[in-house]
């Protein structure tokens, strides 16, 4: 058996950057990409009509979470989204993922306190991406602490459980604890070691259609 790939975060923003300038793929489009692989293994193990919390923090990885839980609205389930961070300063694409979000019906909430975890039938966290380098804080480690309290839901992570770095392969404390992660291209830094498998789950590798080597 051929091993993975395995790419450390420095290692893929150099990627990306490659398929978005040399591929002429646009970041939206590679969202877009994303959005429909996680949706797919989504609904492998849940309805399509489920009830869907999205933990979305202000970057591009939470704009793919916003657009997952976009397809679940379209395809009659039903979404929130939670969103950390300031949205005055969030990112262009996440801007645009929320807007198209509330124009399908979908409901945003900044208030963690408005949120009950086990109301839902999964959840998607997209709080952090790969560039992630510190421990979490603040509010942020409070969404992955209620994360990891909940009963019900089924926790699917945005390429890569929030708390844990790609760069160094650590998982800090808190981190979350996925059922399932859906990474875009290739392994990221830490997928590879046994100690850290309980953040991530199941691992699923979707090329989106961009991703070649």
């Amino acid at each position: 058996m051929t091993p993975p790939i395995i790419r450390t975060a420095s290692e893929m923003y150099v990627y990306e950057k490659h398929i978005m300038e040399e591929k002429h793929v646009p970041a939206l489009l590679l969202m877009e990409g994303a959005a429909q692989a996680i949706y797919r293994q989504m609904v492998k193990t849940i309805a399509p009509t489920s009830h869907i919390l999205a933990v979305a923090g202000s970057g591009n990885n939470g704009a793919d979470a916003i657009a997952v839980a976009r397809l679940f609205v379209i395809h009659g389930g039903s979404a929130t989204v939670l969103l950390m961070g300031d949205p005055l300063h969030a990112s262009v694409e996440n801007q645009q993922q929320q807007a198209m979000f509330e124009s399908y019906g979908g409901s945003v909430t900044t208030q963690l306190a408005d949120v009950h975890f086990n109301d839902y039938d999964a959840v998607i966290d997209g709080l952090f991406g790969i560039g992630l380098n510190r421990p979490v804080i603040g509010t942020a480690a409070d969404v992955i602490d209620a994360v990891n309290l909940t009963t019900k839901p089924r926790i699917y992570a945005v390429d890569v459980p929030s708390g844990l770095s790609v760069e160094t392969g650590v998982a800090f404390s808190p981190c979350v604890k996925a059922d399932e992660t859906i990474t875009f291209g290739c392994y990221k830094h830490g997928m590879e070691l046994t100690a850290l498998a309980p953040y991530f789950g199941n691992i699923t590798v979707d090329d989106i259609g961009f991703f070649i080597e």
